[in-house]
């Protein structure tokens, strides 16, 4: 028999899944508004704070909407 030994094409598909990411991972902190004159180093240093926050709130996120689509997913540094 000639097709003893041989290996048989694979077959491939694709599969298309929508995938619904929670509203609560998807609303982040809303980027803070610059100070108003005069502007002394207390309203500077709030707006820092605030500004981290608001990063630290949406990069948080990302990454578990990074996590829910499996380890594959590049995350970023």
């Amino acid at each position: 028999m000639t097709g003893c030994g041989t290996t048989p094409e694979p077959i491939w598909t694709t599969e298309y899944i929508e995938a619904t990411v929670p509203r609560a991972l998807t609303d982040c902190k809303p980027v803070p508004a610059i100070p108003d004159p005069p502007v002394t180093d207390k309203k500077v240093g709030r707006y820092i704070v605030d500004l981290i926050d608001a990063h630290d709130d949406c990069y948080g996120k990302n990454r578990k909407i990074g996590a829910l689509f499996g380890p594959d997913m590049y995350l970023g540094p």
